[in-house]
């Protein structure tokens, strides 16, 4: 199967190199969540406040909103944060036996 080539923006000129490869990265790591089906997404806080991460995933009915000084720096913080959050629950699921509650 053929795939879709994937167009990028064109660059802002007014970015720095830093803010464009952190932009292209937290668009790709959206991406690669998406392929679990988790829904991540960001904000900015306001000049020199960082930024917001927010990441969601089936496993837990709650977003982690985690902030950053920068979209790669708020979203890894985000991604720690629920896996935190899913591993003991992981963990235990293994321990049931299976066909019992």
């Amino acid at each position: 199967m053929a795939s879709t080539p994937v167009k990028h923006p064109e660059p802002d000129p007014h970015c720095s190199p830093r803010e464009e490869y952190d932009e292209r990265w937290a668009r790709w790591m959206r991406e690669e969540f998406g392929r679990k089906r988790w829904i991540l997404s960001w904000q900015r806080l306001g000049e020199g406040r960082g930024w917001l991460a927010r990441l969601s995933c089936p496993e837990h009915p709650e977003t982690v909103e985690v902030d950053g000084q920068s979209r790669c720096h708020a979203i890894g913080r985000a991604h720690r944060a629920l896996e935190a959050i899913l591993i003991p629950a992981r963990r235990e699921a293994q321990r049931k036996p299976l066909g019992r509650s």
